[in-house]
């Protein structure tokens, strides 16, 4: 995923996740790995999503942010407390044009594709049943 500022972020299968500044030849000029030692709950299939103007991270426990400050990931629940606990894994997130957020979750019990709807205050209310 390339952000509005050009960084590049890579989720990767097996060693965390990798972020990536080009120069305008496309040359490298700063390139960082980051893991469990910056926070993220594994080194394992992490996927990275830009929705609503921000980064997310999709893993095992659930959705993630980054701090670039404290350059630590650390659980994000802006689309709902239900991806900040750890009891879900995020295999993917994709938005619609009403800008509600589909997910494929994974967790012990099941796997399933829901919706989190956008209300009127800009919070999500999460429906998992709406494919079933």
């Amino acid at each position: 995923v390339e952000t509005p500022q050009g960084q590049i972020w890579l989720g990767t299968f097996i060693q965390g996740v990798a972020s990536v500044e080009l120069d305008n030849k496309f040359n490298p000029v700063n390139f960082q790995r980051f893991g469990i030692k910056n926070g993220l709950p594994t080194l394992r299939s992490i996927q990275v999503f830009y929705f609503d103007k921000r980064l997310f991270f999709g893993t095992n426990k659930g959705l993630y942010q980054f701090d670039a400050n404290s350059r630590r990931f650390t659980t994000d629940s802006y689309i709902g407390q239900t991806f900040a606990n750890g009891s879900r894994g995020v295999y993917r997130l994709v938005n619609d044009y009403r800008q509600n957020a589909w997910l494929s979750e994974v967790n012990t019990e099941n796997h399933s594709i829901g919706v989190a709807l956008r209300q009127k205050n800009k919070s999500f209310l999460w429906n998992d049943t709406i494919l079933r």
